[in-house]
């Protein structure tokens, strides 16, 4: 490669090593001549004499160029000005890159300051989240310590409720206008019930077992209360329909109001403490000594109410039959059963759950027509009235009416069925009797056997009753034998 000043010493000597004729210089100007006056293409812009002016600028500068040196220098400027020209959009573009340059420095620098700034709130964020999550911890853990203190401040509180409940108790207890007939007498005895039962269960607590021996005395006493009113309730019902001291009162249908109505129009009020009562008598001694208790007054009461007056009608009843021993026993019969039905169902009126006491009154009663029919039972001598105090205790008794009865006559039932068994003992003594003192040591008489005169005197007496004549009647037209059968043995063993 040849240097640049080799170039223009080359060029400084062209004249030299390469001289021109004198035609090739005429042909030199006239191609100077023409390119100068050449025209401007159609395809450049002509707007403001800009090819005009270049052409005339080359016009001039070839004008003044008269050495070779000065071509060479204006051929170099040339050259130079067409390299720039050539390499201007070039420079442009190069210049808006290092714009472009420049401003993109700028934008990584602003984003190397804001990465900074995102750094350093991403650190004050973390520490932001971190001091927010301990305050959240700690908010929750304090939210949890105050779920945990108020769930403990209520199941002491609900606790403490058995506890301060004592002195409620004691005041509604001691209080004249409190009594058992209140409204709020047997919530109250269901919160007393609701305290004993959790201290039975909490005797580690502090103080438990003098709480439990306080609650168990105002339960005592609250009881003492029920009893004494049942008590003084049924006294004094008794004591307003016994009869007057030396009157005799008599169980009859008109009767009922002063036995049975009175009692029933205090049983509602007692019911509804008895059923209370019932409820707790199996988980609790105090009540089920209470329920016996009550139980037996009320039948103390009644017994005393109605002994006499059965006594009176069963010797009524007995006086009116004196004479006929299955109607006294079918009319004592009746009687006690009517009286064990209307007790049975009056004591349900006041309780709802059976009781011992119950069958003893009413074995009581029945024992006591026991006691009154069993010495006529005993005596009856009669083979055919005792079948009939058989049939009518077996059958119209136990059949037809204990066992569509059920409880309510169960203890009658038992007391027929014991009657029916003497009954049935005196038949068999009278038969073993009758065997053997009229049948195995049977003696006749001779009137036993005057046969045929018997019939003959027993046909004339027929035919006389007949308006027939007893001589001329003939005895075998007068009893017609041929449709006689044998007579059952206990007819022919009565006859």
């Amino acid at each position: 490669m040849f240097t640049t000043a080799a170039v223009r010493e080359r060029l400084s000597r062209w004249d030299t090593l390469a001289a021109l004729s004198d035609r090739q210089k005429e042909c030199f100007l006239e191609l100077s001549s023409t390119a100068a006056n050449r025209p401007v293409p159609e395809h450049l812009p002509t707007e403001d004499g800009v090819v005009a002016d270049v052409s005339g600028s080359l016009s001039s500068q070839l004008d003044s160029i008269q050495t070779s040196q000065q071509f060479m220098a204006w051929c170099a400027e040339v050259e130079a000005q067409a390299e720039s020209e050539q390499d201007k959009c070039y420079r442009e573009y190069i210049s808006q890159l290092s714009q472009y340059r420049c401003q993109c420095g700028e934008m990584l620098e602003e984003a190397e300051s804001a990465l900074v700034t995102l750094a350093n709130m991403r650190e004050r964020h973390q520490f932001v989240s971190q001091r927010t999550g301990a305050l959240h911890g700690a908010c929750q853990q304090l939210m949890e310590d105050q779920t945990k203190l108020v769930n403990l401040a209520e199941s002491i509180s609900s606790k403490l409720t058995y506890f301060t409940e004592l002195d409620r108790i004691g005041t509604r207890l001691g209080s004249p206008a409190f009594s058992v007939t209140s409204d709020g007498f047997l919530p109250l005895l269901s919160r007393l019930d609701e305290c004993i039962s959790f201290t039975e269960q909490n005797l580690h607590y502090k103080e438990s077992q003098v709480y439990l021996t306080r609650f168990r005395q105002y339960l005592s006493r609250a009881l003492a209360l029920v009893k004494q009113h049942v008590v003084s309730t049924l006294r004094l019902t008794t004591s307003s329909v016994l009869p007057k001291p030396g009157a005799v009162a008599v169980l009859s249908e008109n009767s009922y109001a002063q036995f049975y109505g009175k009692f029933r129009s205090s049983a509602p009020k007692i019911k509804a403490l008895m059923k209370e009562i019932e409820l707790r008598a199996d988980t609790a001694a105090e009540y089920k000594n209470l329920l016996h208790d009550c139980c037996h007054s009320y039948v103390g009461q009644r017994g005393l109410l109605l002994t006499s007056s059965v006594h009176s009608s069963l010797a009524q009843i007995t006086q009116q039959h004196s004479t006929d021993s299955t109607a006294l026993v079918r009319a004592g019969c009746d009687f006690m059963c009517r009286v064990c039905q209307d007790e049975y169902q009056l004591y349900f009126h006041f309780f709802s759950v059976d009781s011992p006491e119950l069958k003893g009154l009413l074995e009581s009663l029945c024992y006591t027509l026991y006691d009154v029919l069993r010495p006529v039972v005993i005596h009856i001598n009669h083979l055919e009235t005792l079948a009939d105090l058989c049939s009518i205790l077996k059958v119209e008794m136990l059949e037809e009416i204990v066992s569509q009865k059920g409880q309510e006559l169960a203890v009658f039932g038992t007391v027929v069925r014991q009657l029916l068994g003497d009954a049935q003992q005196r038949i068999v003594f009278r038969a073993q009797r009758y065997i053997q003192t009229d049948i195995r040591g049977y003696s006749p008489a001779p009137g036993d056997l005057a046969y045929p005169d018997k019939l003959v005197v027993a046909g004339q007496v027929v035919a006389t009753e007949a308006g027939l004549d007893p001589d001329t009647t003939d005895s075998d037209s007068v009893f017609d034998t041929s449709g006689t059968e044998v007579c059952s043995l206990r007819h022919c063993v009565n006859d």
